[in-house]
This record gives structure tokens, sequence and C-alpha cells, in this order.
């Protein structure tokens, strides 16, 4: 991938402005194409459900180093579970949305 700073060398410097637009909306259209399927790959099951369970067991190990409380760290861990499902919801609605609109 390059950088703004950095070289072209995968086209020759032409005149012609339409060429550069064109090479810099394939570039866009690749990056945008990169970050879909990294986000799918990072929202596959069961792997995402390993990530949420991990992440709810260290949310509700730090809740309750603080306040001590089991009662207080089950409510946090729940309202934890809840958003994560409520995102997690959200990123496959967001996949949806997005491969509907390329079609």
């Amino acid at each position: 991938m390059q950088t703004p700073f950095s070289a072209s060398t995968a086209e020759p410097h032409s005149s012609s402005g339409s060429s550069q637009a064109r090479g810099e909306e394939q570039q866009s259209t690749q990056e945008s194409e990169t970050a879909i399927r990294r986000f799918v790959s990072l929202m596959r099951a069961p792997a995402v459900y390993i990530r949420m369970l991990l992440t709810t067991v260290a949310f509700c190990l730090i809740c309750y180093l603080h306040y001590r409380s089991i009662a207080t760290t089950i409510y946090y861990g729940l309202i934890c579970i809840v958003l994560i499902q409520v995102g997690y919801f959200g990123g496959v609605l967001y996949l949806v949305w997005k491969e509907r609109s390329e079609r």
C-alpha cells in the first residue's frame, strides 16, 4: 500500500487529470474492500463469541476488583453483554447494508 508521500511506480505519470482521478478512485475502492474484508474476518463466529466472552470476563474481573461486590459485578457484566450484542447486531446490519449497496 502506498502512502501519500511515496513515489508511485505502478502507474506512469501522465498529464491527464482523469487517469489520476481514476487511479485515486481505484485505490480508495481497494482500501474500502480491504477494510470490509478485515471487518468480515473479525465478525466470523465462533471467534467473535470467544472475543465477546473474554472481554466480558475481563470487564467483570476489573469491576469486581474495583467494587468488591458480586451483585454489582453481575449487574455491570449483564450490561456489558447486552451492549456487546447490540454492537455485534449493528455490525451484521452494516455488513448486510454494505453488501446490498454494492449490488
